[in-house]
């Protein structure tokens, strides 16, 4: 169980990465498993990780029975249970799409919207679906711009769902949002609307605030604000190339606003209150545990300059956590689940995962002065990359799977699930709603009956049903509304509008003594059905791929080449969110090119000072400083031009100019390369050509004098000054 959602029926779609995660006799094509470091002799094959179908179930809560989708297009019956009938091609009949790694969300009348999913890791499916509760059955819809793996989705105040982010392949990420303009799913529009490009790292944290704005408060430090409406409540048009699009992204505040502990990734946020946002844990480095510390935002402020990231140690997390969920609970408190401590990625061994959970309130403790966490019980598994968890309607919480990732051993592949309970469970007896209406009404009241008689209800309390998958719960929200008690009849005051609330399925709960009842599910409409603005055709923006080759035209001078390695095991083109961001921090950058290598593990920047040479120190320094050491920089290339002269036997120096110093020419050896293999995480092999190019120069310049040459290496920096390894070169127009 990967991805989850609970539904109106209180029933919970989910679906994994494969239909089978036992071995195989069958090796697929990347290559031999070797996962268990408990048994170095094991060794097998694991069975395709890049299935072009999916597996999707239905858990009934109340039997505890997981049972098929069915799926079934006019004439065609589906021979897998998600199977999609692709559009305009009647030809083909029934595709598959496998939506491991897409994003979801519900729609306002409780179908689940999936955008994306998985061909490889890092490459994208561009297909769109909705789940239908009511039918069990899946149906296909308009295709996105390219394709998204690792996508946010999130519902908007008028029933629209933005998607953004997320990966598209060979060209790169996919960083215009759109915004699917129907608002419950059966509406098949002509064109996506496209919002303003912005590039974020994969599964951003996305949230919307009580004014309507839309705020990405992670992985990056960065705090981004959307705002989609004027003042009139129109969608605001931005001018950017030829054509318009929505929306306009801002930093506020001068210098910005940032979270203080840099960027952290596999991790969850949290708005646990109506603009009240805290950022939890997440993953700092190989060689450094994840962290343990939270932090808040208010977003409440009408003036975004004033917003401010708050921290206080004894807010803190018991245990640091990465891979790891966040749920709130019917009360508002907050529940953390599963995760692991140690360094690295997803570390499982022995006193990586952590099974103890930690409870948090929001309250303020009367006798500290602080909001404080509280250890609970233990879990009996490793709920760690791709777990989930999902508040249920009794107000217990669904823990479940876990695993399924490239090197995954199968006993790391969890298919079980626990119920945790909390506290509040243990109290006293539970509040009975006995008559709750099924819809309700923007800032309407409406009457709820409770029993049993002469019972006091504290609070009623009003979340949004959970859509879950890779520590990002796309939908939850939590809201305290509004209430008076005459007897056994609660009058209740429904959310202002659809930005405190967004139209939907929601969980109601009545409290008394800080006991919840059984929640009742309550829809809140939209009304009125919003207008569908005219959207320009999906090409308004161009792609990384296009945008790179712009870059180097205009640029017209070879590139600094850096060679990143980032924590995340998927490679540079994949993780490259976080990098990019990173890179466009330093003030010496001139341009980042949208584009990295994923082959080679390569970024390519232009910098400001066209004439010297980069400041590796200084990069390095304030690249890992932004990135939390996430990433690391193996090793700079630059291709520099001038005269060389013989300063002692075979010893080659390029002369310095009155802007760059001189630099010692060497040759190009294996710990020169900057080519990085993903899979085998070392350097790749150099080649003849590339470990004998010094020495040819030498032969070239031998007698020469006052000839100008441009070498490409790897740039170094000691104690003696600056030196380069000599890759290529060309003397005068000659190459070699």
């Amino acid at each position: 169980m990967v991805h989850a959602t609970l539904l109106p029926n209180k029933k919970i779609l989910y679906w994994g990465r494969r239909e089978d995660s036992t071995l195989g006799e069958t090796p697929p094509t990347q290559g031999p498993f070797d996962g268990d470091s408990e048994n170095p002799g094991f060794k097998t094959w694991p069975r395709n990780l890049d299935e072009r179908f999916t597996k999707t179930f239905v858990l009934d809560l109340a039997t505890k029975e997981s049972i098929p989708t069915s799926n079934e297009a006019p004439g065609v019956t589906a021979q897998t249970s998600a199977g999609i009938p692709k559009e305009n091609v009647p030809s083909v009949g029934l595709q598959t799409v496998n939506l491991f790694c897409g994003g979801h969300t519900l729609l306002p009348d409780g179908q689940v919207i999936i955008f994306g999913g998985h061909i490889k890791d890092g490459n994208g499916e561009k297909r769109t679906c909705v789940y239908d509760w009511k039918t069990n059955q899946f149906t296909p819809k308009l295709d996105m711009n390219r394709g998204r793996w690792y996508p946010s989705a999130l519902t908007l105040g008028d029933g629209r769902v933005i998607v953004l982010s997320g990966q598209g392949g060979p060209d790169g990420q996919n960083q215009i949002p759109q915004i699917w303009p129907a608002d419950n799913g059966t509406a098949q529009p002509t064109a996506w609307v496209e919002l303003q490009q912005q590039f974020f790292p994969n599964y951003p944290r996305v949230h919307l605030t009580p004014k309507g704005q839309l705020v990405v408060v992670g992985p990056n430090p960065e705090t981004m604000v959307l705002d989609l409406k004027d003042l009139p409540s129109k969608d605001v048009d931005v001018k950017t190339l030829p054509g318009k699009v929505l929306g306009a992204w801002t930093n506020p505040g001068n210098p910005g606003i940032r979270r203080t502990t840099g960027f952290r990734d596999y991790c969850p946020s949290v708005m646990y209150d109506a603009g009240k946002i805290m950022y939890l844990g997440g993953g700092i480095s190989d060689n450094e545990k994840p962290s343990l510390e939270v932090e808040f935002l208010d977003v409440n402020n009408d003036d975004k300059t004033k917003w401010a990231w708050t921290k206080d140690p004894l807010s803190n997390m018991l245990n640091p956590r990465r891979q790891f969920n966040a749920t709130i609970l019917a009360d508002g408190t907050v529940l953390v689940t599963g995760g692991t401590q140690r360094e690295g990625f997803n570390n499982l061994k022995k006193g990586g995962p952590v099974h103890v959970a930690e409870l948090w309130d929001p309250r303020v403790d009367i006798k500290t002065g602080q909001r404080s966490w509280k250890a609970m019980n233990e879990e009996s598994f490793d709920r760690c990359y791709h777990g989930t968890a999902l508040l249920l309607p009794d107000a217990t919480v669904l823990s479940a799977g876990g695993g399924e990732y490239g090197d995954a051993h199968p006993k790391d592949c969890l298919r079980n699930a626990q119920i945790f309970s909390p506290p509040y469970l243990f109290k006293g007896s539970r509040p009975v709603i006995t008559k709750c209406p099924d819809q309700v009404v923007y800032d309407q009241t409406f009457t709820v009956e409770v029993g049993p008689p002469n019972q006091t209800i504290d609070a009623v309390t009003f979340i949004r049903l959970g859509s879950v998958t890779h520590c990002r719960n796309m939908s939850q929200s939590f809201l305290s509304l509004t209430k008076t008690q005459t007897g056994q009849q609660i009058t209740v005051k429904a959310p202002k509008d659809g930005n405190a609330a967004a139209p939907g399925h929601y969980m109601l709960f009545v409290l008394s003594n800080g006991v919840p009842s059984i929640a009742s599910i309550v829809r809140i409409a939209t009304n009125p059905t919003p207008t569908i603005p005219p959207t320009p055709p999906p090409s308004v923006q161009p792609t990384p791929r296009e945008m790179s080759a712009s870059i180097a035209s205009e640029q017209n001078r070879p590139p600094v080449v850096l060679g990143i390695t980032p924590i995340c095991p998927y490679g540079l083109g994949v993780c490259w969110g976080g990098a990019y961001s990173a890179l466009n921090s330093i003030d010496a950058i001139e341009v980042v090119d949208p584009l990295p290598s994923q082959e080679d593990s390569l970024a390519y920047i232009y910098l400001r000072d066209r004439e010297g040479l980069p400041d590796i120190d200084l990069l390095r320094e304030e690249f890992a400083r932004y990135l939390n050491r996430s990433y690391e920089i193996r090793g700079v290339e630059v291709t520099i031009e001038g005269g060389v002269v013989e300063r002692a036997e075979r010893t080659l120096v390029m002369e310095g100019t009155g802007k760059r110093p001189e630099v010692v020419l060497a040759p190009f050896g294996e710990g020169s390369n900057l080519r990085w293999d993903v899979g085998s995480k070392q350097r790749k092999p150099v080649s003849e050509e590339e470990t004998g190019a010094y020495e040819r120069l030498v032969g070239a310049l031998a007698g020469e004098k006052g000839k100008t040459v441009r070498v490409t290496g790897t740039l170094n920096r000691g104690e003696g000054g600056f030196e380069l390894n000599v890759r290529e070169f060309e003397v005068q127009g000659t190459a070699a």
